[in-house]
């Protein structure tokens, strides 16, 4: 991904936000913050090439935006948004394509956390690179200065993140279970399967899902065309 140079607007002042702003800024992007609260003060730790602007989720005619995930699926913002920028991206998407080394990604409604920290573990016996965050708690933009191309990343992924990933290709993706969850957000069951079903939309054949066969939902689902 091309970023020296390009323009960026980042949607959004929490830890993602911050984390994908100095991501981009620290590649040479031209990058603007912006956070819909009006009394939200300038983010510690925020780069200072980083220009901020409270009060408005307006991005530049053009951008590249770097959607936050707190802004629902059926929120007409998205739309506004996705009318003015170039293209709509999340913190996640934007990791992937700044990553040097592979994912195993981990959704679903119940068990993300605990199977993502237990896999980290694992994860960090074979490999002392590895790197766990995700909606776990560390953006993974954060991480990214830490990888190489021998690093490891272990990621729990949220129905949130996935609305706003396109290319996102983890070499190996788990979904733990499915019941009805943040439909306020989605808009519906259907919506939110859906996104959970996005985690593997850009996988490959020699890329591994693993679904929960015991998951009366998921054994309606259509079968990913990966092993």
């Amino acid at each position: 991904m091309k970023v020296a140079g390009e323009r960026f607007t980042v949607v959004g002042a929490g830890r993602s936000g911050v984390a994908a702003s100095n991501a981009l800024a620290k590649r040479g992007g031209d990058v603007l913050l912006v956070e819909a609260n009006a009394e939200a003060a300038r983010p510690a730790g925020l780069d200072e090439r980083v220009a901020y602007q409270a009060g408005t989720n307006d991005v530049r005619e053009g951008d590249v935006a770097v959607l936050s995930p707190g802004v629902p699926e059926v929120s007409p913002v998205r739309g506004q948004i996705a009318a003015r920028a170039g293209e709509v991206i999340g913190e996640v998407e934007l990791f992937y394509r700044l990553a040097p080394c592979p994912t195993l990604a981990i959704t679903g409604t119940d068990g993300k956390s605990t199977t993502t920290t237990m896999l980290g573990d694992i994860a960090r016996v074979v490999n002392p690179g590895t790197f766990v965050g995700g909606n776990l708690g560390n953006p993974l933009c954060e991480g990214l200065d830490e990888l190489t191309a021998d690093s490891l990343v272990v990621a729990e992924i949220s129905c949130f993140q996935l609305t706003t990933c396109s290319t996102f290709r983890p070499r190996v993706a788990i979904v733990t279970n499915i019941a009805e969850d943040h439909l306020n957000y989605h808009g519906s069951f259907e919506a939110y399967q859906a996104a959970k079903r996005r985690i593997w939309a850009a996988m490959e054949a020699e890329d591994t899902v693993i679904l929960n066969a015991d998951d009366g939902f998921i054994a309606a689902w259509e079968r990913p065309a990966v092993p």
